[in-house]
């Protein structure tokens, strides 16, 4: 015989969603759902290295990126150092034509 208490936390449980898998949940035919095969008939170690290589080709990208971000910044470093040159320029041949003037 239970409880009001414990009548009462297995009323709440049950009223939980969680409890509760959603009809679309895969119902595992072996009792450990991580057994080493699956549905798609891939093995444990199978899968990891299909995982491995799906990581491993993403990381070329990342350093293409790289690549491409540096040569950015350059070309902006560059940039920017002509544009300070010019305005140094013109300020110099500015004060050059102020003391012409005078």
């Amino acid at each position: 015989e239970m409880t009001p208490e414990q009548q009462r936390e297995q009323f709440i449980r049950g009223l939980n969603p969680m409890n509760h898998p959603p009809s679309s949940f895969p119902i595992f035919p072996t009792a450990n759902p991580y057994a080493d095969t699956n549905r798609s008939g891939l093995t444990k170690s199978e899968i990891e290295d299909l995982i491995k290589t799906t990581m491993a080709s993403s990381q070329p990208q990342t350093a293409q990126q790289n690549t491409d971000l540096q040569s950015t910044i350059k070309s902006l470093q560059e940039t920017m150092s002509r544009a300070i040159k010019i305005l140094d320029n013109s300020k110099k041949s500015a004060d050059k034509r102020a003391e012409d003037n005078t």
